[in-house]
């Protein structure tokens, strides 16, 4: 699972990964891009980081056959779209299910 506040490690599972604390906005011709992947999309402490950096278009990126026969997905796009919204921004929406 995530840890973003535990000191040097984000990621904890049998190995350890350093954290991708922030996801930089990337400029598209022009545009402000900003993405959110998947499990990250139900983190709070993500969308603020990308609150923060105001992006114009957030893209969407989902593997959704994880949690096929569940209301994850649904909560998920719930989440994201309330998101998105309160950034003014406009959402691209990806998913692999």
């Amino acid at each position: 699972m995530w840890h973003p506040w535990q000191p040097g490690k984000g990621y904890r599972n049998r190995a350890e990964y350093p954290a991708a604390w922030w996801t930089p906005v990337q400029k598209i011709n022009g545009k402000r891009v900003w993405a959110s992947i998947c499990y990250d999309q139900l983190l709070p402490a993500v969308w603020l980081e990308g609150v923060i950096q105001k992006p114009r278009v957030v893209l969407l990126t989902n593997n959704e056959w994880w949690a096929q026969g569940t209301r994850i997905p649904t909560i998920q796009r719930n989440s994201s779209w309330a998101w998105v919204r309160l950034m003014g921004a406009v959402m691209v929406d990806a998913k692999n299910g």
